[in-house]
């Protein structure tokens, strides 16, 4: 990837708190150009936490496919589609095959990925604050529901791979997240989960 497409790129993760200039996409623009990202490279990490972060479980989940959108050199929009069924547990032992099967039923039944097997990010909009910060504000899908949120990120480079990476928190009650579980479980597990993503581009 360029060194431009790699600035333009992180205007678009790089966020702040308000929105007053947006960009709107248009697919059908000849000048706009599309960036795909490295689904094999690219990955999300998950922490959810429960009796006030005095308990927790971690592990990763893969993206399906993703873009991003160029119009005249300029970030547009995108998207990135999220295959839940690819949600693994890794903060238990590898031997404890029960135990992981367990909680990895459990979390796939509280996202419900047999009826919403995917989750989607969309950028609304964009607004450039100076060279190298941005706020983009975006939609967010997951269990059929969305939600509004804006999105903090950084550019980062490791073993000579420049990559994107980003950690924000969801109120999970926003978008049903276990709501069909018992009572005391509603009560035992915190609303907040936690999301760090790197991201890898296709060059």
């Amino acid at each position: 990837m360029s060194s431009i497409t790699l600035k333009l790129f992180l205007l678009f993760l790089l966020s702040g708190y308000s929105s007053s200039e947006v960009k709107v996409v248009n697919r059908n623009n000849p000048q706009t150009s599309t960036v795909n990202i490295n689904i094999g490279k690219s990955i999300i990490y998950w922490k959810g936490t429960k009796m006030m972060h005095t308990g927790m479980h971690e592990g990763t989940i893969r993206f399906r496919e993703g873009e991003l959108l160029l119009d005249e050199n300029k970030l547009t929009g995108g998207y990135f589609r999220v295959d839940m069924g690819s949600l693994l547990i890794t903060d238990i032992p590898p031997h404890e095959t029960t135990a992981i099967r367990n909680i990895t039923n459990h979390l796939k039944s509280d996202f419900d990925t047999q009826h919403f097997p995917f989750s989607k990010f969309e950028i609304v909009s964009v607004e450039y604050l100076n060279d190298t910060l941005s706020c983009i504000g975006g939609n967010m899908t997951i269990r059929g529901i969305t939600n509004y949120i804006t999105i903090n990120a950084s550019y980062r480079t490791e073993q000579s791979t420049p990559y994107f990476y980003s950690d924000f928190i969801i109120d999970r009650t926003h978008w049903n997240i276990g709501s069909e579980g018992s009572w005391l479980e509603k009560k035992l597990v915190d609303d907040e989960i936690e999301f760090r993503i790197k991201i890898v581009t296709d060059k």
